[in-house]
């Protein structure tokens, strides 16, 4: 029984607590609490324990000190166990960050398990989970770095409008600055740790949204061609902006609209049929403001 396996899955029963108003994720944190009471979360050195073996009821630590294992534990059951979390977290994450130059900061590799005499390769994703632990942690400094490395150092490349990290192979340059990178950091992780807040996902997990939030007038449908920057309603008006890219899907659908409300495009007003749905079609250029006033 992995202890980082059950965090997603009690966020998961949260999320459906949520929709159905019961009350599965209080249930399972109980258990869970029960489960791990005899065996500690963490290791002798103040690693979380990676897992229980169910056969024997042996606890298996994280030996090899790997960063994955706390950060993705760490970063997930900050949810529902946000103060032991934060505890924890500055003298966890000293072992793992290294210096680097201008600010930089790198992730130290996890070493390679060997089975039966072979050395076993995986994708640990040490960089992008220790990247979005920092986030969730609210560690900016050591987010900052992160990110600085990446895009130093891990080939930053833009497709279609959006940036991702190829994955690549080579532990190091000639420099000794680590270059590897997997799909699910280049392409999920460091993405994930640019948008998260600080204690976003405990936020998500304890102070979720209620009904009068999805009254709200809202983006409901964005086009293919449209880059969205800011979507939030202040005071009653919904904000947004929209920046068009090459390309004729290019249009934003505002659902939820009273009836009454006046639509801005960078200040001027543009006609609507009145209330329900608007369809606005972003202009060219730079990145333009919209406000809904209702």
């Amino acid at each position: 029984m992995f202890q980082i396996c059950n965090q997603p899955a009690i966020l998961g029963f949260r999320l459906h607590d949520m929709l159905t108003g019961g009350q599965r994720a209080d249930e399972v944190v109980a258990g869970y609490q029960r489960a791990w009471a005899d065996f500690g979360r963490l290791d002798d050195t103040g690693h979380y324990n990676q897992m229980i073996l169910e056969d024997s009821r042996v606890v298996r630590p994280n030996a090899l000190t790997a960063p994955w294992i706390d950060a993705w534990c760490g970063a997930v059951m900050n949810t529902w166990n946000r103060d032991f979390v934060h505890e924890h977290y500055p003298r966890q994450v000293a072992d793992f960050l290294i210096p680097g130059p201008d600010g930089t900061i790198s992730v130290r590799s996890t070493p390679a398990m060997n089975v039966m005499g072979q050395a076993v390769v995986s994708d640990t994703c040490d960089v992008g989970w220790v990247a979005a632990w920092a986030a969730e942690m609210g560690d900016r400094a050591a987010l900052d770095g992160i990110l600085a490395h990446a895009d130093r150092f891990m080939n930053p490349t833009w497709r279609d409008g959006a940036l991702h990290y190829p994955r690549n192979d080579t532990p190091t340059d000639a420099d000794g600055n680590r270059t590897e990178i997997e799909p699910m950091t280049g392409n999920v992780l460091l993405g994930y740790a640019r948008l998260d807040v600080p204690d976003g996902l405990h936020r998500l997990y304890q102070d979720p949204w209620g009904p009068e939030h999805f009254a709200e007038p809202a983006l409901t449908e964005v086009g293919r061609d449209v880059e969205v920057s800011r979507a939030e309603v202040v005071d009653g008006v919904l904000h947004a902006r929209l920046r068009r890219r090459d390309g004729a899907d290019a249009a934003v659908v505002i659902d939820r609209v009273p009836d009454g409300a006046r639509l801005r495009l960078d200040g001027q007003e543009v006609p609507t049929t009145g209330g329900g749905t608007v369809t606005v079609e972003v202009p060219g250029g730079p990145a333009h403001d919209l406000e809904l006033v209702p």
